[in-house]
Parts: structure tokens; sequence; C-alpha cells
């Protein structure tokens, strides 16, 4: 697909794997053999994977790219700090603060935090063998206060203006029955 077909969403910036790496430069040479003049770019923030684990049995989690590239870190080694995960992977601070909550709270505590930082939860157990790992989803205050203030701003002269309108038709009324006319437009 192009571009124009996607919803229009920063991408994130991260450092992947190597194995992950290696996959990638693996497809982009399979797709460069079958198309001409493409370009094609890797948006972390919006896929998907499932990866596999082995606790006290197999489990299979259904987690976000970027939830996996915090969990393949985990694989090298048993502890490590915030910014350890952050010099690693390059998240932003903010993603990577969003992706550590969801994958250390929930029903799914695939990681456990520590005093300095995050180890992987040897305790883990789940009833399901396919274990679905949710995403924190980051409420956008700025713009939610944006947005509310101009759809006030908007409602006001809209109200304002039906005001108007009715006095200038009416010239005199009483404010009871102002207002009931101005909600009846």
């Amino acid at each position: 697909l192009t571009k124009t077909h996607w919803p229009s969403t920063n991408a994130i910036a991260c450092e992947l794997p190597s194995k992950l790496r290696h996959a990638c430069k693996a497809f982009e040479a399979y797709y460069f053999a079958k198309h001409t003049g493409r370009t094609l770019s890797w948006h972390c923030g919006l896929g998907t994977a499932e990866v596999v684990g082995w606790y006290a049995r197999r489990y299979i989690f259904h987690v976000s790219t970027l939830q996996m590239i915090v969990l393949l870190q985990f694989a090298r080694k048993d502890h490590l700090s915030f910014e350890d995960l952050q010099s690693n992977t390059q998240i932003p601070e903010a993603e990577l603060q969003r992706m550590l909550l969801s994958l250390a709270s929930g029903k799914a505590r695939l990681l456990a935090k520590g005093g300095d930082g995050y180890r992987c939860n040897e305790s883990f157990q789940h009833a399901l063998v396919r274990v679905k790992v949710p995403q924190i989803v980051q409420r956008e205050k700025d713009e939610d206060k944006d947005v509310s203030g101009k759809v006030e701003q908007d409602r006001s002269h809209v109200i304002d203006a039906a005001i108007v309108r009715t006095m200038k038709a009416r010239k005199t009324l009483a404010h009871a029955a102002l207002v009931a006319e101005v909600c009846a437009q």
C-alpha cells in the first residue's frame, strides 16, 4: 500500500535486535528483487508479532513490535535497567515507559519490576497457551484540551448568533422566553 492509504502516524524510531535486522534485510532483498522503483519503510509502532516463551511451560505471546523488541533484550540478560533498555532499543522514553508498563502490569506480567530495573517474571503462569499482551493507550491530553476549547468557542458563536437573530425578530423578550426560543433553534 502507498503512504496515502495508511493513517497518518508518527514513525517511532528504534534499534532493531540483530535477528530482526537480518530478517528485515532478507525481506527487503526479496521485495526489491520483485519490485523496482518502490521504497519500503518500517514502522515499528504499527506492527504485531508472536513471541514464543518458556516459563513453567511453553507460551505464545501476541505482542506489538515495540513490546517484542523490549522482550528480546531479556534473551541476553536477566536484569536490565530502564537506561540500559533505552540505550539498547533507542525507543523514545515515553513509548518505552508505556511498553514496560504493559509488560510488567495487568494480567500478563511477563516482566517484574525490581528496585533499579526489570527482570523476567519467573513465576509467570497463565491458563491459556496463547496470551495477548495488551498495550496501554496513551491519551493525548493537550489535544483533548485544544479540541474541547475549540468546540466551546464554536458553540458560543452559534449561541450568540441565535440570540442576536431572536432579539432582532422579537425586539423585547423576557429572559426565560429568550432561553426557550434559543434552545428551540
